[in-house]
């Protein structure tokens, strides 16, 4: 089994980007605290289509989330090749955890807030089964 849950803080803005087959995507680097007497650790996140651009829209540096998703490691070569390892959550599911800013709740008070809801449909649902995605 490949799940992980987590509660965190957003470490930085995210950016929304495209994929070249136009797939929104953005990548969060998320502090877990585990203490007052022990330093952070750092995880980095990803969130694709529709989960992506709701983080996009409603997430910044200190917003507090809970990440639902899997394990993923990736490896490349840099330059001078040497091979490296990357080790990330790919998110599922996002649930947004501090209020909404007042000026956002403003402008969008006829939008529902909260990574796990879109405009219309939730999007809860984790990603089709692959199957190179062992247990999933």
């Amino acid at each position: 089994m490949n799940c992980v849950q987590l509660i965190g803080t957003i470490g930085q803005d995210l950016e929304l980007r495209r994929t070249g087959s136009g797939k929104a995507v953005v990548n969060m680097r998320v502090a877990i605290n585990e203490g007052k007497d022990r330093d952070a650790t750092w995880l980095d996140v990803v969130a694709w289509d529709r989960q992506a651009e709701l983080c996009a829209q409603f997430l910044s540096k200190g917003k507090k989330v809970a990440i639902e998703g899997r394990l993923s490691v990736s490896g490349w070569e840099t330059r001078e090749g040497e091979k490296r390892t990357k080790l990330e959550v790919v998110a599922f599911r996002v649930e947004f955890l501090s209020p909404r800013d007042e000026q956002q709740h403003a402008d969008d008070h006829d939008k529902p807030y909260g990574g796990t809801y879109g405009d219309t449909e939730p999007t809860t649902h984790a990603p089709p089964h692959t199957d190179d995605d062992a247990g999933w």
